[in-house]
């Protein structure tokens, strides 16, 4: 009896610290994109190879330290990916800044932002596809603002020589052991794709695994896309939302 008191407790007090967690931080919870139609280690950290074919498109190594000098982007550059499909050559940068330590209504508080970047360049001229960014504000406890390592690809699954870029990220702010927030990105030229959840966390009591989170919804761009786009980022998410302890 003791050990299921003490066990409802932690759950009580575990949803406590979720919802003041909520109302302390900010986030976009729902990523700023700007599109724009007119106005490390080589991809997938070595999984895809340089001068491979992905369907009709052809992966390139990405090398930071030779992108385009046009190419601006903001924080230290955590992923990449180059490919050459037919509109030109292509790069995926995903960046981080540096947490920021500050006071903010007299409590040290922290923050963090991620970015997303994609370009094409033709001749001597980069050309910014799409840019996405996400954060969290104002957070006093434990943060995590963080791109899920080996989760960038280039594939074509639609066969009609334009590459899509697909990656996850993480967000969360909390005192616990609460699932984080989970967001899978997918773009093919500036349309967007994404599903939007939580990662899945296991632990042990008592001797059993006990796990939380998982979920997701998809977007309703999902609705209109190619086929295969949608169970393509099913599979990317079931194989990177599981969240180590």
């Amino acid at each position: 009896m003791k050990i299921i008191i003490t066990f409802l407790i932690a759950l009580i007090f575990m949803s406590c610290n979720k919802n003041q967690t909520t109302s302390q931080t900010k986030s976009d919870n729902k990523e700023v994109n700007q599109q724009n139609n007119s106005t490390e280690k080589s991809i997938n950290e070595g999984q895809q190879k340089e001068n491979s074919t992905s369907d009709g498109i052809k992966i390139l190594e990405f090398n930071k330290s030779d992108l385009p000098s046009d190419i601006k982007y903001k924080g230290n550059i955590v992923a990449g990916a180059k490919w050459a499909d037919k509109n030109g050559d292509n790069y995926v940068i995903i960046t981080e800044t540096d947490i920021k330590n500050y006071t903010h209504d007299g409590n040290d508080v922290i923050s963090k932002e991620i970015h997303g970047y994609s370009y094409t360049v033709t001749g001597n001229k980069s050309q910014l596809v799409w840019d996405i960014v996400d954060f969290i504000k104002d957070c006093p406890l434990d943060m995590r603002v963080e791109y899920i390592p080996n989760s960038l690809s280039i594939t074509d699954l639609n066969k009609n020589g334009i590459g899509e870029s697909t990656f996850l990220y993480a967000l969360g702010c909390k005192g616990d052991v609460s699932p984080d927030d989970l967001k899978l990105m997918m773009h093919e030229g500036n349309s967007k794709y994404a599903l939007r959840g939580e990662t899945k966390v296991e632990y042990e009591i008592d001797g059993k695994t006990v796990s939380d989170g998982g979920d997701y919804k998809p977007d309703t761009s999902f609705n209109s896309a190619p086929a295969g786009f949608l169970d393509y980022a099913k599979q990317q998410w079931n194989k990177f939302y599981i969240q180590k302890l």
